[in-house]
């Protein structure tokens, strides 16, 4: 009768304790990428007006003519020439977003939000000197924001670039945008197709400053090991280019625009990635 009342007594042996996991932090993590998404949301929303053709969006000491009337006043720039003078921005505008969203996409921002910082404070010098006040404030706005996401909560530290195929043919058209930039940047409308030499200074300017903002966000892209990703994004980015030179009868640019657009896609989409280890947004 005491035997069935027995009861066996299982040992079991005390678990060990798992090692502590970091909780993810989502703020932290994904700040400079949701900074770099807002400015390509607002990028595209001024973009796509442009590309149509509709100037509104741009300021309005850009616009003016280079003929001065019998009393000494500018006149208003030409319909056909603003019409073109807005496609060239709205199309210089799209491939900036289109490099933006490349790094987005990627989770790949620290780096970006640093160039664009320095980018848009840059921009916002251009803006004041031309009377811009409204453009001055929102971009001042918009690097303030990326500076703390790309400088504070990033870090200092700087990415250790591969240099793969992607990487390479990106650096170059990073710097193939900028001296273009730069020429436009002094004033020259040289690298201008005939339908828009006869902008003001402020335009060519302008068209200058816009080509150097996607030039260093391809640059970004291209230290930042991002790359291969980029070369996936950039060549829509280039075909609007082309369609937007052949609107304003210039074919001679919109072939080369499409040989660089077909050459990015093959690297994109014909070539595999190599391994990275860059660092991502902090």
């Amino acid at each position: 009768f005491a035997s069935r009342h027995l009861r066996t007594v299982t040992h079991v042996k005390p678990r060990q304790a798992s090692p502590p996991q970091a909780l993810p932090t989502m703020v932290s993590a994904n700040g400079a990428t949701i900074a770099c998404g807002v400015v390509a949301a607002l990028s595209v929303l001024a973009a796509l007006p442009m590309l149509m053709g509709n100037a509104d969006v741009i300021p309005e000491s850009l616009k003016e003519g280079t003929i001065v009337d019998k009393k000494g006043t500018l006149k208003a720039m030409d319909p056909d020439l603003l019409a073109h003078f807005a496609r060239s921005v709205g199309h210089e505008v799209f491939i900036f977003v289109t490099c933006v969203a490349a790094s987005v996409a990627n989770n790949r921002c620290a780096l970006l939000a640093k160039f664009l910082t320095c980018g848009m404070l840059l921009s916002a010098g251009w803006h004041h000197a031309w009377g811009n006040e409204n453009e001055v404030i929102g971009q001042v706005v918009l690097a303030t924001v990326l500076g703390y996401f790309g400088f504070i909560r990033s870090g200092l530290t700087l990415p250790s670039t591969t240099w793969g195929k992607h990487a390479i043919a990106c650096t170059l058209e990073a710097c193939l945008m900028g001296a273009v930039a730069l020429g436009l940047l002094s004033g020259s409308a040289e690298a201008l197709p005939p339908a828009l030499k006869s902008l003001n200074l402020g335009a060519v300017q302008s068209m200058g400053k816009d080509l150097g903002l996607a030039a260093l966000c391809v640059l970004a892209g291209a230290l930042d090991n991002n790359a291969p990703t980029l070369c996936k994004f950039l060549p829509v980015g280039i075909m609007v280019s082309a369609w937007s030179h052949a609107m304003m009868d210039d074919m001679q640019g919109a072939k080369l625009n499409s040989c660089f657009a077909l050459g990015f896609a093959i690297l994109g989409f014909g070539f595999a990635a190599p391994e990275t280890g860059g660092k991502k947004a902090q």
